[in-house]
Parts: C-alpha cells; structure tokens; sequence
C-alpha cells in the first residue's frame, strides 16, 4: 500500500527502516508531503519528520541524515524533528496526510519474529537433513544408485544417460533433443500416459527406433537412482527433499519433515511446488507419478494430479491391515525397487474421464493380488471382504483388467444384479479405461460379446441365467462350455444365492468366481432361500482378504456414524430416547398421520443443522409405497403452507411391493421393469406421475413414468442429481435436498455430498449396515460423520449389525460418542486455549510465530469437535465453557493470522504450510458470489408485493459494497449495470445466478473482442493464452504474444506491444475471473467421445457451442462465419425464458429471441446451399465419419454481428482430417467459393463501414488444399 502511493520501491523503504534502526532515539519516522498524498512526481524529494523519545542527543538528526545520504537511493530527503516544527499549518498538513514509515517498536518486533522463524526454520532444516541422509543411506542400501543432480541442466544429462542404458543405445544431441520435445508436452495426466508408451525416434542416419522410458511389463527391469536438494526455478526457486528417478525420470518425489511437524505441511509444500516450479524448465517433474509425504514418524503416499486433496493421502498397510507408518519400515516395504515399479505399472489407474491418475490403497492391492494369484495357481473361488465405502468398483476393475492379461483366461465377467449397476459399473470401468468394457444391452448382445473376441464383459446375472437357460442361445454358449471363464460378482450377498449361481456353476465347466462384499452372508444373518440357509463361504468358500469398517475408520477412509433415536414428542423429560421410540414401536401406529406429520416437523426443524445449512443433502427411507406418499404429501402441503423450502424428490416402484423385506430388516432390489398395463397399481402410477411432474416443474426437465425406459431414464436423472453434486462445477439451483424411497439407492449407490439419513423402517444386518453406509463417504472436514435419525427402535438392530461386520480384535469405534462427550472435549480444549491466551485480546500478545502456531492448532481442535457437537439435536451454548461471542472474537484473531501468514512471500513464514481448515468456519468473503447472493435476495424482494423498502436497502447495500470493496472495483460497472439493465426484465421462472453468468461470459467476450480489435490478435489464441495463464499463473512468453499476433510488429515496437497486451491480458482475468468465490464463471467442458455430449436440444432443433465442440479432438472447423446484420442489438431477455440454455445463448451474446432465429435463419439459409454441394448435415444420433455442422461462437453489439463456424466431425487420425474431409466433399471449393459469393453479394455493401466485419475465412489448411484443387482444375 505505502509502495503504490508514495512510489517507493519496496527495497528503498526496507533500507530506510534499517537505517533508522540504528538510532534508538528515533521512535518512528513519519513519511507528509506530495508522496504521502500520493500526488508526487519522479524527482519528489522524500519528506521525513522524526519522533524522538526523550533523552535523544542534540546531533540526532545529522547522524540520521549522514545515515540515509549513505544509502545512495536516487531520491533527495528532508528530514525534520516534528518537536522542533513551529509552522503550525505544516504540523496540521503532517498530521492531515501523514503516513508512518518506521515505528521502531513495530520494527523490533518483526525482526525478533524474523529472527525466530529463521532459527525455527534452521532446527527444522538440520533435522531434516538428519532424516534424509539417513533414508539416502537406507535406499542406496535397497539397490538405488546416488546420483549428485542439483539443477535442471543436471536432470536432462543424466536423463540422457539413463534412456542410453535402459535403451541399449546412443543418443546424439539431436536425437535426444527430439525425445525431450516429445516429453515437453501435456499436463500430468497426459504425461503419464507418454511414460507408458513407446516414442519412435526418427535417427540422424534416416532409420528409427522405439525409445522406452518405463518398461511396465517387467516391471523390475528398470534403472533406479536417488538424488537430493534438486533446485528448480520456476515463479520460486524451489529445492526438493528427496527425489527417485526411474530411467532418469524423477517419478517419485519425497517430501521430509522433522518430527513433530504435521503431516499436513509437507502436502501443502508439494502443492507449492506444483503451482511454482514444477512446470518450469522443462516440465520433467510433472512426470512424477507418486508422492511421498512424512515426519519421520508418519509417512503417507498418494498420486500426482493437479488438485489435490489430503483426504486422498494414504497410509501403506501389511496384508493384515496394520499401518506402516514409520519412514524406515515404509521404505522397505513401500520403496523396495520393485515394489515401487510394480505401484506404477499396475496399481496406478489412469481415470480417462476426470483426467487423473488412482494410486490403488494397500487394502486394493492386497486383494487384486490375491485374486490373480489364485487364478495363476488354480480354479478355487475366493470373495473380498472389503467394507461398503473402501473403492470396490477400483478394485474390481483392476483385478478384472489384470485377469484379462493373464493367456490361460479366455473371459473375465463382472455380473451385477440389477440393470442400473449393469449400466453404472459399465460407464465407471470405462472412465478407469477408455472402450475397456461394452456393456451388454440385452442378452442376445451378451452372447455375442460372449462368442465374440471380448476379453472383459459387464452385464447382469438375470441377463447371464438367461443366456445360459434360453434354447435359442445355446448353440453359441455351448462353445463357451468348456472355455477357462472367471466370474467377478459384485456384490457376493444378494442375488446370486439359489437357482442363478447354480446354473451358472453347472454350465461352466472351468469356471471361476469370485465375490466382493461389504456385509457378507454368515450363520448369523443367513437368508433361507427355497428351504436352504447359505452363508457367502458356502458358494466362495475362503475370504481372500479382509478390510472391515474398523479399519477404514482407523484409516480415515469412511467415516464414524452419528445415530440419534427419536419417536412422539417427550411426554416426561426424564425418558430416555429409546423409552421414547419404544412406546411407539407398534406396527399398527407406523401409518398414522399424527405421526408421520411428527416426523416431518422434526426434520423440517433440524435438517440444516444435520446437513450444515444444506452444504449436504439427505435421504428419507421408509417402509413401503403406502408411507412414502404420505411423507412426501405432507412435506409438499407444508411446503404450500409457507412452512419449509426444502426441496424434496422422490421414486419408487409402484408395480411391486417395496415392503416385502421389511419383515426381516433386509433391503429389496428395485425393478425397473415398469409395467403400465396394469389396473390394481392405478393409484400408485397416478402418485408417481405427480410427483414427476412436480420434479419436472423444479428443475425444468420433461420426464415421466410411462414406461420402463422412462422411469429408469428418470431414476437416472435423480441418481445424477445427488451424484455428482461434489462436482466443481454443479449448481446449486440444481440440488435436492431430500431424497424420499423405499428401497431404491440404498444400496450400491455413493453420492459423497449426502451425510444424513432418516430412518423410518425397519432395518437390520447387512440392510442396515448398507443403508446407513450411504452417508459415511470421506469429503473434507466439514462432513465429519454420517448422519443417521432413526424414527422407530432400531438400537438393538443396529449395535447388532456393526458387531457382526465388525472386527472385534480392532479398538476403532464405529459409532460416534454421545452428546456429552464431546461437550466435555470441547470444554477441555477450551482450557487449553485460554492458558495459552486468555481471551481473544491476548492472542495479540503473542509475539514469536510459534506461540501462534499453538494457537492455531488449538483453536482449530476446538473448531473441529464444535463441528461435531453442532451436528447433534440437543446442542446448546450453555452447555459449553465459552460463550458463542466469545467463540467469535477468538475466530477473528484466528483469521487474522491465517491472512497474516498468507500475505508473505512463500517459505516466509512457518505457519504458512499450516492447513487452517477454513471450511469449518463460515467467513464471509465479499466477491462476486456474496453480491449475487444479495442479488438473490433482492430478486425475492421484488418478487413479491410490499416489499419496496427492503428491495431497496438490498440494492443500496450491494451498491456500497461495491463502492468499498477495493477487490470488487474492478467489477463495479459491470454489476451496475446488470442490476439496472437486467434485474428489472427477469421473468419468474428465469434463474438470477444463470442469467448472471450469461451475461458475464458475454461481457468477457466482448472484452476479449475489444482487444482483439485493437491489437490485430488472432482470437482463437487469445483465448489459448487466457487458459494458459489461468491453468499456470505463469506470464505468457513474448514469443507466445507475438505469434497471436496479426502482423508481424517492428522490433523497435515488441517491447511497448508485449507489455501493452500483457497488461490487458491481466486485467481481463482480473475484471472477470479473480475474486469471484463460489460463482462459476463458466467453466469450459471437457473433451468427450460423443457429439451428443455436446449438443443442446431445443425441441427438434440441435444447437452446438463453438468453445464447446473444439475441446474434442474429432472436431474440425473448416471456416469461420463473420455476418454484420442491418438491425440494432437489443436485449429482449424474458424472450430467452422458454429456452432450457437461455443463459448459455446470453454468454454467447445472443440477448434475444429475434437474434436466435437470425442465427437460425442463416444458417439454415448457407445450410441449403452447401447442401447442393454434397455436404452432408446429420443429426447427432446419426453421425458419421464427415458429419457437417454449425456451431455458435458469439454475437457482439452495435449492429448484430453473427460468428458461426461450420465443423466436421472426423474420428480418425487428426493429421488426416483435411484429406479426409476433401476426398468425402469433391465439390468443397465450389461449394465454399459459392457461399463466399453469396455472402458478397447479399451482406457486403460498400457504403456500409461496419460491413467491412462481414467474412468467410476458411481454415488455413482447408483454404490451402482447396487452392491446390482449384489451380489443378485450372
């Protein structure tokens, strides 16, 4: 702040103070005059006015003015004493804009701080030199070469030298430029992908040759070294601890602490590093697929991707699921050569869908081993016994990956039991493994999956007993008789028992299987089925590893649940919860409207505290259809009543009874087959559809329950909804807030963001356990503890259930402590905290960065168990040692010193590694998404009658906000004017936060535009740069600058034109993307398969975005529209209403339903004409090989300009695409040159300037093959 008004480079201001500092007379230094105003010029002279303590020598001020005359700054001083000014109009001026510069206590304090953290940072240092020489030592010992390699230069020598010994060749500097190229490319996920694969150099003597950097299939047969302290200068010059290097890649990188250190600060180093340096120089560490986090004491790994999270930080574990935590033990059992390659090339999965790499936990590991062992050694079966929660679809999808590569295997076939999870493991195996698995339709496409050359196959038992027993398949299941077939079951405790597992093992001759289950089949819980009580070792015989919820607790990768019982309002405040529910527990009251109302009121009153103000959704599961409509009638009565805004959805299966189960506590399978022909299911079908169209209503979709294919298309729909509402980019307008069902989603089903459950049924064994593991999924540290209230007396049911699949050797409770416990915990930690400091005041006094960094660790024990305590129906303040404001002002000291240590250079301050856990704390950051939460509100206001007043004290209060806010200035105009210009013209149903984030793409746009336009840039590659920056913080390259460049600028010109643009560049990140909080400012969507994952529907019509279309790397733009229309650009924003992407088409500029249709017209219009050209415009679910298309990029103000491109869609090789395109479209030049015509003809008028916008570019290489065609013809 002093820096930007008085125009004083910080290194001048430091060299002030210290000189001042010599003089202990000097108390502070006052900086007045035109530099204190900020008005100066660049030969300002520095105005100084002194406060001197008492006893200061008479020469004081000379010796200060001989002192700062020898610091040579290029700035002249006037330097007074303040006691010795008699000017009382210069006194008045000094006290009116004077700033202090020196404050010699201040200045002591923060060199005593400087001193201190520099002292802490040497112990640390030398103790963690201590700890890595030693593991240097110990991995020299386990076969590693020591390698001294200390910079970059350093890395790509010896990289050079390991790829000639792995490779058993010589490089020659070219060539081996040509292999660092090809691995300069990509982010860490594509960079695991070039690791793996083969690079074909082409040699200087013409030949070539495949270059290996990692040989996976033999995994040992690799080149190992370890080195130390490697420096990278990237934003920061960073050093690392220890790294691995692997054929000369450092793949594995180990982070050390000393003890005592949390863990949490050596994470937080890595991602440091990864924002700062490892990019830079060549980008060589983003090949490291491991990290390797400890304090000697603990000691976690977890793979490289781009956000991490430490939840997703793992501790390595013995085959009986004892923790090997310390850092010796760890580098024996974990960084053993082997072990650690065999980690990277086969229990390393790279997730195609969400672009990041799975490192398998050591429980996933043990039981993908045991299951490939046992198949490799002989045809005994075997189940996994992992609990619900542990990663079961990855480990599975591994073991059946790994199984497909063994010779002596012909099919591997994971059966699930019912068509969602057929659909569902499917889509989740291919996102593990792009096209690894077809899933099958129907059973005739079974079988010819089953005949045909498919080593991995997913589908449903019902559909395999079918294949088996069905005359018309036996011909072709026949040959697969006698055929080695491993069977992978889901989940080894439902369906399979009886007939279904019978004919499968009676048909099969060489078949094997194999079970995962979290809840498996024992003497205590078994199910007769046709007479006969099987247990899961009956049909598997032997677990072939176990990791039970004990552990995953223990491991923190599940979390504990919290169970409260409640029934009928207390009538005696001395009964017990259970007294309660138990004087209720009849049959025959379960039904009652008192009750059920009961129920409702008491989840409408607590459910925020249960889901934190619905940061978390929840699910209601009741005991039949019967009860279910009741519950959801009444929540939506109350609802019209004003009395909630919850947002409740429901489905169920009105063609079967649901509650068939509920007399033994266990959990039914949905069936989707809906049958609507049927009269006796009449009311329930009629329910159902309202309650559709009820849920159709809230989030604007048109589903329905007229058949099968609908009402699982529906099922899909909600399952989505609750899914992936962890998802950076889900809204919140989108979000369900209950989910009310029978059966349906309780079991096999993971939704993280969900944490409570409501219990009205009954419920036991492994259905119990099932259904309250819904809530138990890890998600930061707000989601504590899964949430379970149960409605009815299930205590005995569920202390039961946990015994049974529980490990009763294992300490780890399942069950979270009552109420009072952790009351008593809080008051506890609150003793500690106030002998450290007081009160909040005293947090002040505490002067060293250690005594702060006790205080952060204690206030933020305190904060984590209020967040447990707040989650329970009896919390009360009272019942704690410190009031609630007390609370407050401690959180605000907190805060301070979390903003205080991260305003500092990095590696400045030692609590800057320190994970404050923010989330656990509400603080309200005022940006862009605090103001449209003010906006939302005022929206409401306006909504509804007699509510002026306060419409406008929101609107004043957003306007001062924006006045205030410094880091909203920025943004200020922008916001105006959507409040003036937009507001007003929302329709009702028209949602604030998409229309705000229409018009802020829009407004992006055009600011992007605007710059194109006057710099002559390319926009395409504006926009590449934008991304570029945004992805690394990095400023781009000059070079990166002038190539975007239309015109190549003179060399006199580059430097002014270089810093113009960055600068631009900068302030439209600034304006548009920084300070925005939870707001999505539109995040582009990924790259997918499909071209239906890109198409927006508009009743018959197809609409494609041209942002969205290019991320696919089977898209080809072949020219760029350019339409200036003789109409002015108006918006007409409630016209947009009625279209589902109405804020997407106001992102892209079109502000109105009139400009739509122009855009429509148009393109239908060239459309027609190239038509007669041959091309070829399909609709996406025909799409072929060649398939034309439009795609909108945006429309801009003053007259309506259109810019469209036409793309087609090729999937073969991109290097083909232009010969491709041109072999399928012989008459493209015509065709083009006949719409360049047109366009000529019909939009280009010479009086018009603005016309000049109008054009037809076609893509460079397309333009350069078409001009070879037409000079042939020619």
């Amino acid at each position: 702040m002093l820096t930007e008004k008085s125009g004083l480079p910080p290194s001048t201001i430091d060299a002030i103070k210290t000189a001042l500092a010599q003089f202990p007379a000097v108390s502070s230094a006052v900086l007045y005059g035109s530099r204190a105003k900020g008005t100066y010029r660049p030969g300002s002279d520095i105005d100084l006015t002194l406060h001197t303590t008492a006893d200061a020598p008479e020469n004081l001020l000379l010796k200060v003015i001989t002192a700062l005359d020898e610091l040579n700054i290029p700035y002249s001083f006037d330097i007074s004493l303040y006691h010795h000014i008699d000017n009382t109009a210069l006194k008045e001026h000094i006290q009116r804009v004077g700033i202090e510069l020196y404050n010699s206590a201040s200045y002591r304090a923060a060199v005593q701080q400087s001193e201190s953290t520099q002292r802490y940072l040497e112990e640390q240092h030398q103790s963690e030199a201590q700890l890595e020489a030693k593991l240097v030592k110990q991995l020299t010992g386990l076969g590693y070469q020591q390698v001294s390699i200390t910079n970059a230069d350093e890395l790509r020598a010896n990289l050079k030298r390991q790829l000639e010994i792995h490779n058993k060749i010589e490089l020659s500097h070219g060539e081996f430029n040509k292999i660092v190229n090809h691995l300069d490319k990509g982010n860490v996920f594509v960079r695991a992908k070039t690791l793996r694969d083969r690079f074909l150099l082409s040699r200087d003597d013409g030949s070539s040759c495949y270059i290996q950097f990692f040989n996976s299939l033999h995994w040992c047969q690799n080149q190992y070294q370890v080195t130390q302290q490697i420096t990278q200068q990237g934003k920061y010059q960073n050093r690392y601890d220890v790294t691995l290097l692997i054929n000369g890649l450092p793949l594995v990188q180990i982070e050390l602490k000393r003890s005592g250190i949390e863990l949490h600060e050596a994470f937080n180093q890595i991602n440091r590093y990864q924002r700062h340096s490892f990019w830079s120089e060549g980008g060589l560490f983003n090949y490291v697929q491991l990290f390797v986090i400890s304090n000697g004491v603990n000691t976690k790994y977890y793979a490289n991707n781009r956000k991490q999270d430490f939840k997703q930080t793992f501790f390595w574990a013995d085959f009986d699921n004892t923790l090997i935590t310390e850092l010796t033990a760890f580098a024996d059992a974990f960084l053993e050569k082997c072990h650690l390659s065999k980690m990277i090339s086969k229990y390393i999965v790279l997730h195609e869908s969400d672009k990041l790499l799975m490192v398998l936990r050591p429980y996933q590991y043990y039981a993908v081993e045991a299951i490939e062992k046992r198949v490799k050694e002989g045809r005994k079966n075997g189940y996994i016994w992992h609990t619900t929660g542990s990663g079961k679809t990855l480990t599975s999808f591994k073991a059946a990956q790994l199984l497909t590569e063994l010779p002596k295997v012909d099919k591997v076939v994971f059966a699930v039991d019912r068509a969602d999870l057929d659909y569902q493991t499917t889509r989740e195996f291919n996102h593990f493994s792009e096209g690894s698995v077809d899933g099958t339709s129907d059973t005739a496409a079974l079988v010819k999956q089953m005949a045909g050359s498919n080593k991995l196959i997913v589908t449903t038992i019902q559909k395999l007993n079918s294949a088996i027993k069905s005359s018309k398949h036996e011909k072709a299941m026949t040959a697969l008789r006698d055929k080695r077939v491993v069977f992978i079951f889901d989940e080894c405790h439902r369906s399979q028992f009886g007939d279904t597992h019978k004919s499968i093992v009676g048909f099969f001759t060489k078949a094997q299987l194999f079970g995962f289950t979290g809840t498996p089949i024992k003497k205590d819980n078994a199910v007769s089925v046709q007479g006969i009580k099987r247990r899961t070792e009956d049909l598997f015989t032997e677990p072939l590893h176990k990791y039970l919820i004990n552990n995953a607790i223990a491991d923190h990768n599940v979390l504990k649940f919290s169970v409260e019982y409640w029934g009928k309002p207390v009538a005696n405040e001395s009964a017990t919860a259970d007294e309660q529910v138990s004087s209720i527990d009849t049959q025959e009251s379960f039904l009652k409207d008192t009750r059920i109302e009961q129920n409702v009121d008491w989840i409408i009153a607590h459910h925020n505290r249960k889901t934190h103000n619905r940061q978390f959704s929840a699910m209601l599961c009741v005991s039949s259809k019967e009860m279910l409509i009741k519950y959801y009638d009444i929540f939506k009565q109350k609802q019209l009543d004003g009395k909630h805004d919850l947002r409740v959805v429901t489905i169920f299966t009105y063609a079967a009874n649901e509650s068939d189960e509920e007399a033994n506590g266990l959990i039914g399978e949905p069936d989707f087959d809906i049958k609507t022909d049927d009269s006796k299911y009449a009311d329930s079908r009629e329910k159902l559809e309202q309650y559709v169209a009820d849920y159709n209503a809230l989030y604007q979709t048109q589903h329905s329950v007229k058949d099968s294919k609908a009402f699982y298309s529906y099922y899909k729909d909600i399952a989505k909804r609750m899914k992936e509402r962890d998802k950076e980019n889900f809204q919140d307008k989108d979000r369900a807030d209950i989910l009310l069902v029978v059966n349906m989603f309780l079991t096999g089903f993971d939704a993280k963001k969900l944490n409570t459950l409501y219990v009205d049924k009954n419920l036991k064994h492994h259905g119990l356990v099932q259904a309250f593991s819904r809530t138990n999924r890890v998600l930061g540290e707000l989601k504590s503890q899964g949430n379970i209230v149960c409605f009815r007396n299930l205590k005995h049911n569920t202390d039961e259930a946990i015994a049974l699949f529980s490990d009763p050797n294992s300490s780890e409770k399942v069950l979270l402590e009552p109420y009072e416990h952790y009351a008593a915990e809080f008051n506890l930690a609150v003793d500690k905290l106030q002998a450290l400091a007081a009160s909040a005041d005293q947090v002040n006094e505490l002067q060293s960065e250690s005594e702060k960094l006790e205080f952060v660790k204690q206030f933020r024990q305190l904060i984590r168990t209020l967040n447990k305590l707040k989650s329970f129906t009896e919390f009360d303040w009272k019942d704690l040692q410190l009031a609630q404001q007390e609370f407050e002002d401690y959180k605000s000291k907190y805060l301070d010193i979390y903003d205080f240590a991260h305003k500092k250079e990095p590696g400045a301050s030692i609590l800057e590694e320190v994970d404050f856990e923010l989330e656990l704390i509400h603080r309200d950051e005022v940006n862009v998404d605090y103001i449209l939460n003010l906006l939302s509100q005022l929206q409401k206001s306006q909504a509804k009658a007699g509510t002026a007043a306060s419409a406008d004290s929101t609107t004043q209060q957003v306007l001062n906000l924006l006045a205030k806010e410094t880091q909203l200035r920025s943004k200020r105009e922008l916001i105006e004017k959507f409040i003036a210009d937009y507001m007003p013209k929302l329709s009702p149903q028209q949602d604030l936060r998409d229309i705000f984030t229409g018009f802020w793409q829009r407004e992006k746009r055009f600011a992007i535009h605007q710059l194109c336009e006057r710099e002559q840039l390319n926009k395409e590659a504006v926009y590449q740069l934008l991304d570029d920056y945004s992805f690394t913080g990095k400023d781009p390259l000059r070079e990166q600058v002038f190539a975007a460049l239309n015109y190549r600028p003179k060399l006199l010109e580059r430097k002014q034109i270089y810093e113009r643009i960055l600068h631009d560049l900068k302030e439209i990140i600034q304006r548009f993307e920084d300070h925005t909080g939870a707001y999505e400012t539109g995040e582009e969507p990924g790259e997918y398969e499909f071209i239906s994952h890109y198409v927006h529907r508009l009743g018959d019509y197809e609409l494609f975005f041209a942002d969205e279309v290019k991320k696919s790397r089977y898209a080809h733009q072949l020219a760029r529209f350019s339409i200036v229309l003789d109409k002015p650009y108006q918006d007409g924003l409630p016209s947009l209403a009625a279209y589902p992407v109405g804020s997407n088409l106001l992102g892209h500029g079109i502000a109105s339903e009139v400009m739509f249709e122009d855009y429509l017209q148009l393109t239908k219009q060239f459309q027609q004409t190239l038509s007669q050209y041959g091309f070829e415009f399909d609709s996406s679910e025909n799409f072929k090989d060649g398939s034309v298309f439009w795609a909108l990029a945006e429309a801009r103000e003053g007259s309506i300009i259109l810019e469209f491109v036409l793309v087609v869609w090729i999937t073969g090789k991109v290097i083909n695409g232009v010969m491709d395109f041109l072999q399928k479209y012989k008459g493209s030049a015509e065709g083009l040159d006949r719409l360049k015509s047109d366009i000529t003809t019909h939009f280009i008028a010479k009086t018009d300037d603005s016309a000049k916008q109008t054009s037809i570019i076609i893509t460079e290489d397309i333009e350069e093959e078409l001009r070879k065609l037409r000079n042939k013809k020619h």
